[in-house]
């Protein structure tokens, strides 16, 4: 394809713009999660591409769109070809598609990207999620178990570090993800009986301070800390009506609000 009129030929416009595609590269790579060893290879990868048989792809460009936006859109789509030439054709499954964005999202993490179940949450909080801990361990356990395999080169697993946790490590992984899976559906029943607006603080506190809830909602925050303390009596309440363990009602009410345990 020829290179469009007042336009320079596709190598010199890798060269003028590398500056630019450095920072979509990076841009692109934080937007997508990436760790850092996976953005460092991802980068290389996508370099070769884009000098790859005389600038191919940069020839596709035509001046129909602003270069930046030709080569964002480009370097999402390497990014696409990246992840399946490592992992080879990824999809969702059918229950995450029925469970909606959030569930997607989350097992893409979870599977796909292979992060670890706190290390997905903090991820969906970044991108704004306003989901709680405990209502996106729901939306986990509805999930079904998948496996996504991976080809290594023989010689890459010989000088690559054992990723192993220690055993007091893997037993203190297994507890805490025991625990969580235990007493999810326990807190979202308590926690659907306390009165709308009193959820809602909850939820909120679970994020922000009592001092940042008051400022944005621009109120006083003694009135809220009252609050506060009868939706969490009442929450352990409904907890001890369920069966709910006293040291488990401490774990529950000590993750959603350190500190405040009046038993």
């Amino acid at each position: 394809m020829p290179t469009p009129p007042g336009e320079p030929p596709p190598r010199e416009l890798f060269d003028q713009n590398l500056p630019l595609i450095e920072r979509i590269l990076a841009h692109t790579c934080r937007r997508s999660g990436l760790r850092k060893e996976d953005a460092e290879d991802f980068t290389s990868f996508a370099r070769v591409k884009l000098l790859d048989d005389g600038c191919a792809v940069l020839r596709q460009f035509q001046g129909r769109s602003k270069l930046d936006t030709f080569l964002a859109i480009t370097i999402k789509r390497l990014l696409l070809d990246y992840r399946d030439h490592l992992w080879g054709k990824w999809r969702l499954s059918a229950e995450a598609k029925r469970l909606g964005p959030v569930a997607e999202r989350l097992e893409k993490l979870l599977v796909r990207d292979e992060y670890t179940f706190d290390e997905a949450f903090q991820i969906l909080r970044q991108e704004g999620v306003e989901l709680s801990e405990f209502e996106v361990e729901a939306i986990r356990r509805k999930l079904p178990p998948r496996i996504v395999r991976k080809m290594v080169p023989e010689e890459a697993l010989q000088s690559e570090p054992s990723r192993e946790l220690r055993p007091d490590e893997a037993l203190e992984l297994k507890e805490r993800d025991s625990i969580r899976r235990r007493l999810a559906r326990p807190l979202l029943t308590a926690l659907n009986t306390l009165p709308k607006e009193d959820k809602v603080l909850v939820l909120l506190r679970m994020k922000l301070k009592v001092s940042e809830i008051a400022k944005t909602q621009k109120v006083d925050p003694k009135p809220l800390y009252r609050r506060l303390e009868k939706a969490y009596k009442r929450l352990q309440k409904e907890l001890k009506r369920q069966g709910v363990r006293r040291e488990d009602i401490e774990y529950l009410i000590g993750r959603i609000q350190p500190g405040l345990l009046d038993f």
